[in-house]
């Protein structure tokens, strides 16, 4: 019993989809720009990646060190450090 609903329900769903009726479809205003801002996004990406992966190459063989890491800031004495607002 449950093979037959089964079996008949895909059937009429490839029925259904073989022939489509006309679509009613909407494309917001707002869909441009949002396509826009996801190609720059794409091409600014792709372009910080290949110049990175550039200079990794290049500092590669040219012997160079990567990245310098930034310089860590000396720790702050405990009694130097300013009161707050409210004086405590």
């Amino acid at each position: 019993m449950l093979r037959d609903f089964i079996k008949t329900f895909i059937f009429l769903t490839g029925l259904a989809l073989l022939f489509p009726g006309p679509a009613s479809a909407y494309i917001d205003p707002g869909v441009g720009s949002l396509i826009l801002q996801g190609l720059a996004a794409t091409a600014i990406s792709v372009l910080v990646f290949w110049r990175d992966l550039r200079n990794r190459i290049k500092a590669f063989f040219t012997g160079r060190a990567g990245r310098a890491e930034p310089e860590k800031a000396a720790p702050a004495e405990s009694g130097s450090a300013p009161p707050h607002r409210n004086g405590r």
